[in-house]
């Protein structure tokens, strides 16, 4: 996990090669170490925890210098588990172990749900970052509505 948290950062900081004049920046040129020290500081390294392996070793994977979010992935860490859903007693155990974790590390966590109420509940056990839903979600829900509407 350094190896990555350290692909993702230029030197001093990092081992991330240079290459400055890209989409990344939109193709504008600056100073090198203007240009790495605002990328360094302005790059979020965010960890996916969708494995049981990432539960078992979370404390070492929240000590990682450059480590910024760990965010949970429920439904692949329920398949992970032998799960049926990501709302099973094992999955709902796991998650509050990484909560727990960022705690002690200082380390946000997270979350990504389809449905709202689930997401705020997850916020209420100390999660920050909380995304819900999708682009394809929200326009699949909006089409489905519609075409409901026009059926009566």
């Amino acid at each position: 996990m350094e190896l990555v948290a350290g692909a993702c950062r230029y030197p001093p900081v990092g081992i991330r090669g240079l290459s400055a004049a890209r989409g990344h920046n939109e193709y504008r040129s600056a100073p090198i170490k203007e240009f790495t020290q605002h990328a360094n500081n302005n790059v979020m390294l965010i960890a996916q925890i969708e494995l049981e392996e990432a539960v078992e070793n979370i404390d070492n994977l929240m000590a990682t210098p450059g480590l910024d979010v760990a965010l949970i992935g429920p439904n692949d860490l329920a398949v992970s588990l032998g799960a049926s859903s990501n709302t099973d007693p094992k999955v709902t155990a796991a998650i509050e172990r990484v909560i727990e974790a960022g705690k002690r590390h200082n380390i946000p966590t997270g979350i990504h749900l389809r449905d709202l109420a689930p997401v705020q509940e997850w916020g209420r056990k100390g999660m920050q970052m909380l995304t819900c839903g999708s682009d394809v979600g929200f326009l699949t829900d909006g089409a489905s509505a519609v075409v409901r509407g026009l059926k009566g």
